[in-house]
């Protein structure tokens, strides 16, 4: 799955879980107008960062995308690279969410 293939899932999760989790979109490669068009057609709402150093992919320790970074209220970061189904996302967030 792509990240467009994967866009839809990731917001309606950012809805069920509002208030109970924050939701970040980064993009590290391209236009910013691209991206900004991925964004609206896929009517995200979450807010978006753009990382066209790497400087934050760098840090999570992510070599490409599509790919998830969860982190703890405690800290700890889990990483998850590639996409995920609809009911792995919620699982994630359920997680965090307790």
């Amino acid at each position: 799955m792509t990240c467009n293939g994967e866009a839809p899932s990731v917001e309606e999760a950012r809805q069920a879980f509002q208030g109970k989790v924050d939701v970040i979109g980064v993009t590290w490669a391209g236009e910013t107008a691209t991206y900004q068009k991925f964004v609206d057609r896929h009517r995200l709402t979450f807010p978006q960062a753009v990382d066209a150093d790497g400087e934050l992919f760098a840090h999570f320790e992510v070599a490409g995308q599509p790919a998830w970074v969860f982190v703890g209220r405690d800290g700890k970061v889990e990483r998850h690279l590639g996409a995920l189904e609809p009911d792995e996302i919620a699982e994630k967030l359920t997680a965090l969410s307790a």
